[in-house]
């Protein structure tokens, strides 16, 4: 006979460590999406404040994400093109290519700025919202 003993609730989060984890969550978005789906997950059961600010922070990642994706795509067909090219042409589609390159980085300077001015408004008691945010996470 086994005894089972009762799983203790969660105890929600005190007002200092959802402050810790909601920031956390939007300056972990610099490592990737990792961070903030961690957050929102183990720890957002147990603060409706840093549920919200770690899936702002997820929604945000992911586009930045889906963004980057797609760019990566549209530069493999554009390198690819480039290959099978006339020299001319071959030019313009290498140089579209290094464009879109330079796109791919400044969204994630994008991502590292808003990420720290969320941070930042999130740690002094705070909410943020970023702009043009997909909101796939609800």
């Amino acid at each position: 006979m086994t005894d089972h003993q009762p799983v203790a609730a969660a105890q929600p989060l005190s007002p200092a460590d959802e402050k810790l984890w909601s920031t956390l969550a939007h300056i972990g978005n610099i490592l990737g999406l990792l961070p903030s789906l961690l957050i929102f997950l183990l720890l957002g059961p147990r603060s409706r404040r840093v549920r919200d600010e770690s899936r702002e922070a997820l929604n945000f990642v992911i586009t930045v994400a889906i963004a980057v994706a797609v760019l990566f795509v549209v530069g493999l067909v554009l390198g690819g093109l480039a290959g099978a090219a006339p020299n001319g042409l071959a030019l313009v589609l290498a140089l579209l290519g290094f464009l879109v390159g330079l796109v791919q980085f400044a969204l994630w300077v994008v991502l590292v700025v808003f990420s720290i001015v969320a941070a930042t408004r999130v740690n002094a008691g705070g909410s943020y919202r970023y702009p043009l945010s997909l909101h796939l996470v609800k």
